[in-house]
This record gives C-alpha cells, structure tokens and sequence, in this order.
C-alpha cells in the first residue's frame, strides 16, 4: 500500500504517524491490509467455540464484578466501585457477543449416503 493511499483513505492517521515510515520496521495494520486467512475467524465457523470462548470471559468478568461489590460493601473504596461498574459493562458486552454467536446457524452440510461397494 502506498503512504497516499493512507493519506486518502485514513486522514486522521497522518497526524498520528508519519505515513512516510509507516513501512519501515514495525508497521501499523491498516484496515486495508487486515485481511485473515484463518477459518475460524470467518463468520459462520466454529460458532460453539467462540460462544464458548465469551461465555467464560463473561463469567469470570461476572465473578470480578461480584467480588467488587461486596468488597465495596464493606470498604467504600471509590476504585472498587468503579472495578464493579467496568465489571459489570464487560458482562453485557460479553453477553451481546455470546447471543450473536449462538444466534449464527452453521452452514447445512449435505450427507451424501455412499451406496458403492468397493
């Protein structure tokens, strides 16, 4: 990609890096050049998995939050309440994730029945 491709397609960008390195040692990856070949990151694959993965992530999230709150119960601190409430936001978000994954139908396999005697 060219540095003017990146000027055009990503004006905010230009004031961050200098578009001119952005090639030169560690690069930065541009929404362009994101592209995943792994076939679990396609919509649709191993759906079971990823609703599993953010199903835990949003139990351990709820078991932090819970945890806060109660040691905000008895302490009053301010960071433990805001621990809870950041908590509590990853729960719902994790939540939303969970339902869209278990909401995707896996493709339709057809089984083809081999009569064929070898």
């Amino acid at each position: 990609m060219q540095s003017t491709e990146c000027h055009n397609s990503h004006p905010y960008l230009k004031h961050l890096v200098n578009m001119d390195k952005l090639h030169e040692g560690t690069t930065i990856a541009t929404v362009q050049s994101m592209k995943s070949t792994l076939p679990i990151l396609q919509c649709g694959n191993c759906e079971p998995l990823k609703a599993s993965i953010h199903g835990v992530v949003m139990g351990t999230a709820a078991l932090c939050a819970a945890y806060n709150f109660a040691a905000w119960l008895t302490r009053h601190q301010t960071h433990l309440a805001v621990n809870t409430l950041l908590y509590s936001a990853l729960v719902a978000w994790e939540a939303i994730h969970v339902k869209h994954h278990v909401a995707v139908h896996p493709p339709r396999l057809a089984i083809i029945p081999d009569d064929r005697v070898a």
